[in-house]
């Protein structure tokens, strides 16, 4: 499926809509785009979203049939007070700290107050209530049992590329004299908290394999404190001292040489060589770390090699 783009929401997408459709084809209500659309923006990137939506799309019908009905009884189906009433609704939802169901809620609301509803306005609410159901249970249901979104494997993707620059960024600030953006590895560890934020959310909900992820937390914490420390020196190189060179060219592979216009500056080269041999020896631990995370589901094969690089890399060094 993957070689010709399909992607598993897509298919999920058309699932919903099928089902949809057939249910409609046998039960005798009305309204099947309604349930359609509502099952469509259910199948979210998340299962917390997905139940996030449901709630928020039932809520919303009911406070705007409620509220619509209420409203008509005092005020009529005048369009002079429309308007009004529409800021009477706004206000009361905010009130009730319900400002993300204002959309549906009004679009009810000035459906029944505007005479567009014929009929009995509680029956409307009552088909409006049963098509949102049909449309959240049949979305819900598809997005939590069929291929559920995998922030494991999110995270561990998220984690191998800020590792990759990671590695980059510390090589250049040990062994060049180039200048240190720390922009991308701060948009990675950004990237790591929100999926782990969203790994967390879905756990409560008992997705199948949804525990097999360790050490992600301390992780962060270790990208963090990295960071901390490349930004402490990456603005002014100093002379290595000899255990960090032994220490780095282990770690890396790779040979110190002493740049060009690099001195060294008294007082400074301590401060220097502390976060220096900090951030080599944290770069032991978040390889570690990640060698740990990869003990989940496999990653993708693209992302194997380099694990499998890095792993390498940890056996070397420990065995120097």
């Amino acid at each position: 499926m993957s070689r010709v783009g399909i992607g598993m929401r897509s298919i999920k997408t058309g699932l919903a809509v099928f089902i949809c459709l057939a249910l409609y084809s046998v039960i005798p209500l009305t309204e099947p785009t309604l349930a359609v659309l509502v099952a469509v923006i259910s199948i979210q990137n998340s299962i917390e979203d997905s139940v996030t939506f449901s709630k928020n799309r039932l809520l919303g019908t009911i406070l705007g049939t409620i509220i619509g009905i209420l409203y008509t009884q005092i005020a009529g189906q005048s369009l002079v007070f429309v308007g009004i009433g529409v800021i009477i609704l706004i206000t009361l939802l905010n009130k009730l700290n319900q400002s993300q169901n204002i959309v549906i809620a009004m679009v009810l609301f000035v459906n029944i107050i505007t005479g567009v509803v014929k009929g009995n306005p509680i029956i409307y609410a009552l088909s409006r209530f049963a098509n949102t159901l049909i449309g959240i249970t049949v979305g819900f249901l598809i997005n939590y049992f069929i291929k559920p979104p995998n922030q494991i494997e999110n995270i561990k993707q998220h984690v191998i590329v800020a590792v990759d620059e990671i590695e980059k960024v510390v090589k250049d600030l040990i062994f060049t004299n180039e200048e240190i953006d720390l922009k991308s590895f701060k948009k990675d560890i950004r990237d790591i908290e929100k999926s782990l934020k969203i790994y967390n959310q879905d756990r409560k909900y008992r997705i199948p394999e949804m525990d097999k992820i360790k050490y992600v937390e301390d992780s962060v914490i270790n990208y963090n404190k990295l960071y901390s420390h490349i930004y402490i020196v990456k603005d002014k190189r100093d002379v290595l001292c000899d255990e960090n060179i032994k220490k780095a060219n282990a770690v890396f592979d790779m040979e110190y040489n002493l740049q060009n216009n690099i001195k060294s500056n008294g007082e400074y080269t301590i401060i220097y060589n502390y976060h220096i041999g900090e951030i080599i020896e944290m770069i032991t631990i978040i390889r570690e770390d990640l060698s740990n995370v990869s003990r989940g589901k496999a990653v993708e094969t693209g992302y194997r090699k380099k694990l499998r690089a890095y792993l390498k890399k940890i056996k070397n060094y420990r065995g120097k």
